[in-house]
């Protein structure tokens, strides 16, 4: 989850990963995510993490990634209270 809008998340260990990074050409999430494209960000390896911490820190924001993905087609996810 991007730190600019989660700061207290910055320190921990689970908001981070190799694909962060831009690497030989490959745009890292933190570009992807700043810009988001869910039909890029679906084919994350690790997307169905990224979903569940999304959804363990910010219910909010898990509901409005919900979204763009119910509006690209991608139904697997369900909005929570």
């Amino acid at each position: 989850m991007p730190v600019k809008h989660f700061p207290e998340l910055e320190a921990d260990p689970k908001n981070f990963s190799p694909r962060c990074q831009d690497w030989m050409g490959r745009r890292g999430c933190h570009e992807v995510l700043d810009t988001p494209d869910f039909r890029d960000i679906i084919h994350f390896n690790d997307f169905h993490e990224l979903m569940a911490y999304r959804r363990e820190h910010d219910v909010n924001a898990y509901n409005q990634w919900v979204t763009q993905l119910k509006a690209i087609g991608y139904e697997e996810y369900d909005y929570i209270d």
